[in-house]
């Protein structure tokens, strides 16, 4: 649906779900060298963009309101595809961003089923931490963007500026920690180099030696309950 005040289209599914606003400077082709795939994105700053993979259908759907015959092309670059290793449901990330989300892009009924799957299972397991099924999906959401990781007790959420460390049986045992972005890209390299065992990513003193490891520094911060208890939870 175009909107001409504000130089851009709404997209949407079948289901009339708005996947997104693309500016109509931003209606071009991205194809990524190494898949093929084609790619619409729009940016709206930064850390602000929409993404949705180009079938044929949205493809013929933009020429036809664009009165075009065809689409301009380039290759895909300031943007990196990945893919989640649990699910196989990819997702673009702008480059030097990774730390601060990116696009989760369901292309078929599989990628959302397993999607939907995903929400089901955190909102299933963390009765204590997740109330409804919409923060489900958030969730999921951000664990196939690398920002969250279930463990048997809790959820470890991380980003550019911090890790958190919830705990779904017994919240005295939760921690948090910041850090520079500097170290979160250490860190993310330490992570995809090594592995680490769910069990042992709940407990902060795994995470210290990685810091260690790294050379890197943070600054744990005291919960509450912590300070109530008068020792960090390690």
């Amino acid at each position: 649906m175009p909107d001409n005040e504000a130089g851009c289209f709404d997209i949407y599914n079948k289901e009339g779900e708005r996947l997104g606003a693309f500016s109509y400077s931003d209606i071009k082709i991205r194809q990524d060298a190494a898949t093929g795939k084609q790619l619409l994105i729009s940016e709206h700053g930064t850390m602000s963009y929409d993404a949705l993979v180009l079938d044929e259908e949205l493809k013929d759907a933009l020429q036809n309101v664009m009165g075009k015959e065809e689409l301009e092309t380039e290759e895909l670059h300031g943007f990196t595809l990945q893919t989640h290793s649990g699910t196989g449901i990819q997702f673009l990330v702008r480059d030097g961003e990774a730390g601060r989300g990116g696009k989760v892009l369901l292309q078929n009924e599989a990628d959302v089923a397993k999607y939907e799957a995903l929400a089901e299972e955190y909102f299933n397991k963390y009765p204590n931490l997740i109330s409804d099924k919409n923060a489900g999906y958030i969730w999921a959401d951000l664990e196939i963007k690398g920002l969250a990781q279930r463990t048997g007790q809790g959820i470890i959420s991380m980003g550019f500026n911090g890790i958190s460390y919830n705990d779904n049986s017994n919240y005295k045992n939760n921690w948090s920690v910041f850090f520079s972005e500097n170290t979160y890209k250490a860190l993310y390299e330490y992570i995809q180099n090594n592995r680490i065992s769910l069990e042992n990513m709940q407990k902060f003193s795994t995470w210290q030696a990685i810091f260690d490891n790294i050379d890197s520094r943070y600054e744990r911060i005291w919960s509450k309950e912590e300070e109530l208890q008068g020792y960090l939870n390690n």
